[in-house]
């Protein structure tokens, strides 16, 4: 891309935000996604993604630099398992991983924020109903073990923490 808009970092403030012309900036890689039914019971989820970010053309950004916030490694796996026969027909459960590799700080590239890996996990009942309806009640916990990790920042201003644990329920009926 050309011309591509960034955060001045030197003239903006917490109440102002203030864009340069970053100039040409490129973006490459690959990214793989992988659905499997190991058995009836198990699933198996992954994804994959490999992004090669650089400065190319620029007045205001160091050539050669990284983008902020793109790791270049990053992916997720996520095992469920869900029981099929007898009296907890539907109830099932599930464990995943988010990792993300070290990425830059800021448009300079003067700091990192650290690779992390976040854990989260799930359960829950299916339950089929009379008249084809179907009720599903769920819990899911993000960030497990509760690690203090670092999603992205917004320069040498604002660094934006991760979720810390965070639990999530849902009851739905479909019909």
């Amino acid at each position: 891309k050309d011309d591509v808009p960034v955060k001045d970092e030197a003239n903006s403030t917490a109440t102002k935000t203030c864009y340069l012309n970053g100039g040409r900036m490129r973006s490459e890689g690959g990214e793989i996604d992988v659905l499997g039914q190991i058995t009836k019971a198990w699933q198996v989820f992954g994804s994959y993604a490999y992004t090669d970010t650089r400065v190319l053309k620029s007045s205001s950004l160091p050539i050669g630099a990284s983008l902020v916030n793109v790791p270049v490694n990053s992916g997720s796996l996520w095992l469920k398992y869900t029981l099929q026969d007898g009296p907890l027909n539907g109830l099932g459960g599930g464990v995943g991983a988010f990792v993300a590799d070290r990425c830059e700080g800021d448009n300079n590239n003067t700091f990192e924020l650290p690779a992390y890996t976040r854990w989260d996990s799930g359960v829950w009942y299916t339950r089929l109903l009379r008249g084809g309806s179907q009720l599903k009640l769920q819990c899911n916990v993000l960030n497990v073990f509760d690690k203090t990790y670092y999603e992205s920042s917004s320069g040498v201003l604002s660094v934006e923490p991760g979720t810390p644990r965070y639990v999530v329920t849902r009851v739905s009926l479909t019909f």
